[in-house]
């Protein structure tokens, strides 16, 4: 194509632009893993980036917003593939779990109990919790095979936290129907004539 050319000029501007273009494509893989979710965000990828300078021997970069692709392939960044390749990869693993779990508490925190009348009591009692406990538990498991991960220590302050909300629901909720079941077993007792006569001062306690 480029040898039909009869216009020098024109042949030479597009062999320049043909090896920028080359050029570009060799350090394309850079631009994909180094510009991900991952690694874009200063305070999240900052050891990332660390561990890629240190394990390439490179020094005295400021990791700011005027770091660019230049001044990383003037530092022969390219050369080391392998070490990029494997720092995002772990950058990727450490954002999706960081994810995962802002997920997990957002649906804990979208949990509502439902209260309905007792008969006409007038108070109520918690509607079937079945749901709820069913969600936390899967929570739960989910969380527990999370902390088995080997790219959960840098969120696993937050994981051990969600973990203590879950359970404290949970161990709220148990107690509150334990006693529900319980008041919902006396409640016909202390409502009947013949009790509130013999037993006054225990029937208005209760």
């Amino acid at each position: 194509m480029f040898g039909d050319l009869e216009d020098e000029a024109a042949s030479s501007v597009i062999g320049g632009l043909r090896k920028h273009i080359e050029h570009f494509r060799e350090t394309m893989w850079m631009i994909e893993l180094l510009t991900t979710d991952a690694m874009n965000n200063a305070k999240r990828s900052l050891p990332h980036w660390q561990d890629i300078f240190r394990e390439c021997g490179v020094q005295d970069i400021p990791l700011n917003e005027e770091l660019s692709l230049v001044r990383l392939m003037q530092e022969k960044l390219q050369e080391h593939r392998e070490i990029i390749e494997e720092v995002s990869r772990k950058a990727e693993k450490q954002w999706a779990i960081e994810k995962k779990l802002k997920e997990m508490e957002d649906k804990v925190k979208e949990l509502q109990v439902v209260l309905m009348s007792f008969k006409n009591t007038g108070t109520s009692v918690l509607k079937s919790v079945d749901e709820i406990q069913q969600t936390l538990d899967d929570q739960l498991n989910v969380l527990i095979m999370m902390k088995a991960s080997p790219y959960m220590k840098p969120v696993i302050r937050v994981a051990l936290a969600l973990e203590v909300k879950i359970v404290l629901i949970q161990d709220t909720l148990e107690q509150c129907l334990k006693c529900q079941r319980a008041w919902m077993y006396l409640e016909p007792i202390f409502a009947s004539e013949d009790i509130k006569k013999k037993m006054e001062m225990e029937q208005k306690k209760f």
